[in-house]
C-alpha cells in the first residue's frame, strides 16, 4: 500500500515530500523513526541524494532551537492520536531557511511528511508588519469574505477599537447600513482583481459615532491590502460649505438662492408631467413692532420660531424657503389650489394656537396660488405675492387666494398717517407721526395677546412722550400769534389728568385694556390732533 502511495502519488507530487517509518514501544508511544524515501523536490529542497535522506531523522536535516530530544516522537504521537495532519511553525526549522512541516498518519507505523519553503512569505510577511507600525494612514489586510487579517495601530486612534477587537473580525459589522450595498459593490471588484483607487463609507466608532473613511485598495491574490484616511472633518466642512450656499443660518430653512433654483425644478416637472404646483407667500403681521418693542435678539427668535411652526405643517415633498427679513414662500409640488389653502389653514391654525410666552400672539398673512399652464414664475410669483397684500390690506392675519383680490375699505384697525396732519412745523409733525407709531404698537400688544406688564410698559411709554410732546408743542405755539393758546394749554392738563387714571386703572385691572385703548387711539392721539391741534396750523408761518 505505502509503495503503490509512493509511486502513484507522493513521488509525483509538486511539494517536498518524505515518507516515514515510526518505532513504538510495548505502550505505543514512538521511541523512533526513520525517512524510507523521499521524492525529487525533497531531495533538492536539501540537496542530498536520496541515499544520504534514507534512514535518517527529520532531526538530522531540520534544526530546531531548544528541540528537546523526544519533540519529533512526541509530534508523530500527537498526530497519530488526532489521525489528522499537524503543522510545525516555521520559526527556528533551520537556521536561515524558514520551512513550515507538516506530517499526518498513513498506516499504522508510516507517516507522511510534506515541507515547504516559506522562507520568502516569511520575510514578506515580517516586511508587511514592520509596514503596519510605521504606516500613518489606517492600514490593513482582509479577505474577501471581509474580514480583518491585519490592522495597524491607527485603526485605534480613529476607531476606539483595539487591534484585538479588529482583527479576525468581520468589517460589514462595523459599516452604516446605508453604505452595506456600496461597500459590497467594491469588494466584488477587488474579488475580480480591480483597484479601488477612491471609495468613502461610515465606519462606526466604539463610542458609536460614526466616521467617514477614504479607502483605497489593491487585490494580492486572494486577499487584498487597503489603506484609509478620516475624511470626517473634511466632509463636514465640505457639507458646512454647501449648506452655507442655500441654507438660511437663522431659521435654518432654504434661502432665497435655493428657492430660485429649485422651484424652476418644479415647474419643469409640472410642465412636463401634468401635473399641478402651488406656492404660498407669507409675511409675518407687523414685525417691524416686535423689533421695536423688544428688540433684535427677541425678533430673530420670533423668526426661528414661526419658521419651525410653517414648517412642521408640511410634506416632506414641500420646500419652505425665507425669501426676505419676514417673508416665507412655500412650494407644493402635486397641489391643486384647494388642496394649497388647506395648508396655509393649518399654517394659520398653528400660528393663532400658538402665541409667544411672551410676545404674544404672532400672526401672519398668506397670499395662495397655483400655477397656470405655461405661465412663468415671474407671473405666478406676482398672484401669490399679490394676494399676500390683500390679506395684508383685509386686516391681516387671513389667508387670501389669488382669485379673490377684492380688496376691502378701512379693514384695518391701525392707524395710517394722513397727509392732512401735517401742519408744516417739522418738531410737531415728527412728533405726531411718533405718537401714531406708538399708538400702533400699542394696538399691536392689544390684540396679540401680549402680557399685561408688556402692555402697561407700553402705555407709560406714550404717556411719558405725550407729556414731552404737549411741552414742545406749547413752546412752539406760545410764539404764534395763536389766540387759544391758553385754552389749548387747559386741554392738554385734561387729556394729561384722564391719561393718568387711565394708566392706573390699567394696573389695577386689566381687564379695561379696550378702554384705556379706545380713549389713547380715539381722544389722546388722533381725536387731538383732528379736533384740538388743527385749529393752530393756519397760524404757522408758511416756508
Amino acid at each position: 500500500m505505502i509503495k503503490r502511495l509512493s509511486d502513484s502519488f507522493f513521488g509525483k507530487a509538486p511539494v517536498p515530500f518524505c515518507l516515514i517509518r515510526v518505532l513504538s514501544d510495548a505502550l505505543g508511544k514512538t521511541k523512533n523513526h526513520s525517512i524510507l524515501e523521499a521524492n525529487a523536490i525533497f531531495l533538492k529542497l536539501f540537496n542530498l541524494s536520496q541515499e544520504m535522506v534514507i534512514g535518517q531523522r527529520l532531526s538530522d536535516l531540520l534544526f530546531y532551537k531548544n528541540q528537546a530530544t523526544d519533540f519529533w516522537e512526541q509530534l508523530f504521537d500527537d498526530s497519530h492520536s488526532k489521525q489528522f495532519y499537524l503543522e510545525k511553525k516555521t520559526d527556528d526549522l533551520t537556521p536561515e531557511t524558514k520551512l513550515h512541516v507538516w506530517i499526518f498518519p498513513l498506516e499504522p507505523g508510516f507517516f507522511g511528511c510534506v515541507i515547504r519553503d516559506v522562507t520568502t512569505e516569511v520575510y514578506l510577511e515580517n516586511e508587511f508588519e514592520a509596514f503596519l507600525e510605521i504606516s500613518v494612514d489606517m492600514f490593513c489586510m482582509a479577505d474577501p469574505d471581509g474580514y480583518f487579517l491585519k490592522v495597524n495601530k491607527r485603526f485605534e486612534e480613529v476607531l476606539g477599537y483595539s487591534i484585538e477587537e479588529l482583527e479576525n473580525k468581520n468589517f460589514f459589522t462595523f459599516i452604516h447600513d446605508e453604505d452595506i450595498a456600496a461597500t459590497l459593490g467594491v469588494m466584488n471588484q477587488l474579488k475580480e482583481q480591480k483597484e479601488i483607487s477612491h471609495f468613502i463609507n461610515r465606519y462606526r466608532c466604539k463610542d458609536g459615532t460614526y466616521k467617514n473613511l477614504e479607502w483605497r485598495a489593491v487585490p494580492k491574490g486572494y486577499f487584498f491590502y487597503a489603506s484609509a484616511r478620516d475624511v470626517t472633518d473634511m466632509i463636514k466642512k465640505e457639507e458646512s460649505l454647501r449648506n452655507a450656499a442655500i441654507i438660511d443660518p437663522l431659521t435654518g430653512l432654504y434661502n432665497r438662492n435655493f428657492f430660485y433654483g429649485r422651484v424652476f425644478e418644479e415647474i419643469s416637472k409640472s410642465q412636463t408631467n401634468g401635473v399641478p404646483l402651488s406656492m404660498i407667500a407669507i409675511d409675518i403681521d407687523h414685525f417691524k413692532f416686535v423689533n421695536d418693542i423688544w428688540g433684535h435678539p427677541v425678533g430673530d427668535e420670533i423668526l426661528e420660531r414661526t419658521a419651525r411652526f410653517l414648517k412642521s405643517t408640511l410634506r416632506s415633498s414641500d420646500v419652505i424657503s425665507r425669501v426676505g427679513g419676514e417673508e416665507f414662500v412655500v412650494l407644493l409640488p402635486n397641489t391643486q389650489i384647494d388642496e394649497a389653502m388647506n395648508v396655509a389653514k393649518r399654517m394659520f391654525e398653528i400660528l393663532n394656537n400658538t402665541p409667544h410666552p411672551r410676545v404674544g400672539k404672532i400672526t401672519a398673512s398668506f397670499g395662495v396660488a397655483e400655477r397656470h399652464k405655461n405661465e412663468d414664475f415671474n407671473q405666478w410669483y406676482k398672484r401669490a405675492d399679490d394676494a399676500m397684500y390683500v390679506a395684508k390690506d383685509r386686516g391681516r392675519n387671513t389667508i387670501v387666494s389669488s382669485g379673490d383680490t377684492a380688496k376691502p375699505v378701512n379693514a384695518s384697525i391701525y392707524l395710517e398717517w394722513k397727509e392732512e396732519w401735517n401742519c408744516g412745523e417739522p418738531t410737531i409733525d415728527g412728533q405726531h407721526r411718533e405718537l401714531v407709531e406708538i399708538g400702533n404698537k400699542l394696538i399691536f400688544l392689544t390684540v396679540s395677546g401680549a402680557s399685561p406688564q408688556s402692555i402697561s410698559d407700553q402705555i407709560d411709554h406714550l404717556m411719558l412722550f405725550v407729556a414731552n410732546h404737549f411741552s414742545a408743542e406749547e413752546q412752539i405755539t406760545s410764539k404764534l400769534n395763536f389766540p387759544d393758546f391758553e385754552q389749548h394749554q387747559k386741554i392738554h392738563q385734561s387729556l394729561l389728568i384722564r391719561a393718568g387714571e387711565i394708566s392706573s386703572g390699567f394696573l389695577k385691572d386689566h381687564n379695561k385694556s379696550p378702554i384705556s385703548l379706545a380713549f389713547i387711539i380715539n381722544d389722546l392721539i388722533v381725536g387731538h390732533l383732528i379736533n384740538d391741534d388743527r385749529k393752530f396750523f393756519s397760524y404757522i408761518p408758511k416756508t
